[in-house]
């Protein structure tokens, strides 16, 4: 069953790869420099990466309720799947109109995406627990503790980002 359930995350990706494959030119970091099927897979990678990390982050802040990891980082991964393409998109639209206020756009992005992570997780967490993947019968989840862990997970994951593209930034700056 867990495999059925694989198979059809991947075939999601893949299927959204065009939307992603469209998107690259978006990011300012690839402008440029590099193939978009290549780019494609970089986003790929980055997306698993961004939503292990997550995890990761996630799990310090509630992990003495989770009994089954797998269901969660496959719940993790979902909720990434969920909001990155889309991102993607918008940043990518946002780049063709706007260069001048493009960086608040996307900060305001990733306020969005905060929030809608958020939701996202407080419900797979409920998903979960009445799945008897989750154990709240120590103390229930509280969704202070849910935000916060959405919220540093993600802003730990933009300051990732913002490191991968600095190199890039500094370089058309004429800095290095």
């Amino acid at each position: 069953m867990r495999i059925k359930k694989l198979l059809y995350l991947v075939i999601i990706f893949v299927l959204l790869q065009d939307v992603v494959i469209l998107n690259v030119y978006g990011n300012p970091v690839i402008l440029y420099y590099f193939d978009p099927g290549f780019m494609a897979i970089i986003f790929g990678l980055l997306y698993i990466f961004s939503s292990l990390v997550e995890y990761a982050i996630i799990l310090q802040f509630i992990k003495k309720y989770v009994i089954n990891r797998r269901k969660f980082v496959g719940a993790i991964l979902i909720i990434n799947l969920i909001t990155y393409p889309p991102t993607q998109g918008v940043v990518y639209i946002i780049s063709l109109f706007t260069k001048t206020f493009f960086n608040y756009f996307v900060i305001i992005i990733e306020v969005f995406v905060i929030i809608i992570e958020y939701y996202l997780v407080k419900w797979q967490i409920c998903k979960l627990i009445r799945s008897q993947f989750i154990d709240e019968s120590i103390q229930p989840v509280k969704s202070k503790k849910v935000f916060l862990a959405v919220l540093i997970s993600n802003t730990i994951t933009f300051i990732i980002g913002l490191l991968f593209i600095l190199p890039f930034y500094l370089r058309d700056l004429g800095i290095i």
